[in-house]
């Protein structure tokens, strides 16, 4: 692919990397540059607050905190789960925003290179 399609697909990257929001990067990105057995292991970052990461390590956290306990949920769980459900009402706009914008955005750089789409 030209240059150019090439750093449209480098930018989308980017930006799914940002919304994803795996610690550590997640994998090896495009192109399978993933570390080498030899690298050390870094111990796992925390996960910028809106990313899918923490959205669900969050709601997941809370859901087994309120299934543990055998009485009402507290007023601070209660104010918990209304900051996590906020932050995955952003997150999920930003992913909206990926698959309904930035992604069709890309697909047309793509196609006009001669370049199948991404579904």
């Amino acid at each position: 692919a030209p240059a150019s399609v090439a750093e449209a697909l480098d930018g989308f990257a980017v930006r799914l990397s940002a919304v994803e929001g795996v610690p550590g990067g997640g994998g090896g990105g495009r192109g399978g540059r993933g570390g080498g057995a030899t690298q050390p292991v870094a111990a796992p970052e925390a996960s910028p607050p809106n990313t899918l990461w923490a959205v669900r390590g969050s709601l997941a956290g809370l859901m087994n905190a309120m299934q543990a306990a055998d009485v009402a949920p507290t007023a601070n769980t209660r104010a918990a789960v209304r900051a996590a459900l906020g932050k995955a009402r952003i997150t999920m706009e930003r992913w909206r925003t990926l698959r309904k914008v930035d992604l069709p955005a890309l697909n047309v750089r793509l196609q006009a290179a001669g370049v199948s789409g991404i579904r």
